[in-house]
Order: C-alpha cells, then sequence, then structure tokens
C-alpha cells in the first residue's frame, strides 16, 4: 500500500508520533494514521498491556529537520518540541529487528486492539550503568525521550 502527500509547499519534514492517532497542533499535518505493535508493559499508562500501539505521520512545514533524543525531556535550544515521552523498544532476546521509538507522553490505545496476539512487542527502556555514566543516569529507571524539530 502506498501513502502519498500531496501539498503546494514541497519543504518541511515527516515524523511519526508513536503512541497516538492523530498529530500535535498546528502547524503539524497528519499524513496517515498507522498500527501494528502492541505495549507489553503498564509503566507509562494504566491499562495499557496487550493494547494496540497506534502511531500518526505527521509532516511539519516549519522545518526541514526533525530529531528525536533519547534521555532527554526537552529540545536544545533553537529548537521545537513536536512531543515528547518515553523511550521504548523491541526485547533484545526477541528475534527481529528493533529500533528505539519515543512513545507519547500521554500514549493512546487502539479501542478494538485489546487481543493478546504478541505480535511487535513494546517494552520501556531501563537505564543500566557501566556502558551509560551514572550519574546523571540512574540505575533501572526508564528513560524519557523528546522528538525536536528546527
Amino acid at each position: 500500500m502506498y501513502f502519498y502527500l500531496y501539498t503546494s509547499d514541497p519543504s518541511g519534514s515527516i515524523y511519526v508520533r508513536w503512541g497516538r492517532k492523530d498529530c500535535p497542533t498546528n502547524p503539524t499535518e497528519m499524513v496517515y494514521s498507522v498500527f501494528g505493535m502492541e505495549y507489553e508493559t503498564n509503566d507509562f499508562g494504566s491499562n495499557l498491556q496487550d493494547k494496540d500501539v497506534p502511531c500518526a505521520v505527521c509532516r511539519v512545514s516549519h522545518a526541514s529537520t526533525v530529531l528525536m533524543i533519547p534521555g532527554k525531556s526537552h529540545c536544545y535550544s533553537g529548537w521545537k518540541t513536536e512531543y515528547s515521552g518515553n523511550l521504548m523498544s523491541g526485547h533484545h532476546g526477541h528475534a527481529g529487528a528493533s529500533q528505539y521509538v519515543c512513545v507519547d507522553s500521554s500514549p493512546d490505545v487502539l479501542e478494538a486492539g485489546s487481543r493478546d496476539d504478541n505480535g511487535y512487542l513494546l517494552y520501556g527502556v531501563k537505564a543500566y550503568c557501566g556502558s551509560l555514566k551514572c550519574p546523571p543516569y540512574v540505575q533501572d529507571t526508564l528513560f524519557k525521550c523528546v522528538v525536536c524539530s528546527k
């Protein structure tokens, strides 16, 4: 399936807002909304376990660059916050590729997505001292994240 974005202004940038069915307020527009993963935790909100994770593909016209910063909850000076949240990923012991995603701090679920299919599962990412410098990180705490644009 292909999705096309028709616009008279070709500038801008695209990003995925994980955990939400909508994009942040103007000047952001939604390109399309999809799903295909399950929350495998209740760490970030009650009653998330085994629910389907929504996401929205968003386009910002005011920026040419969008960046997800793990371990931070605020953007650097001069950058605009698109959304902030919690760093999540697939389990290191599961088969298949995985990547870190920033799931919105106010996560939604898909209404009809309550079957426990155990497809692609998302877990919260925790800090482990050793390869990470502690402090500023704290052993066994969940990572925050922020999506910034400029």
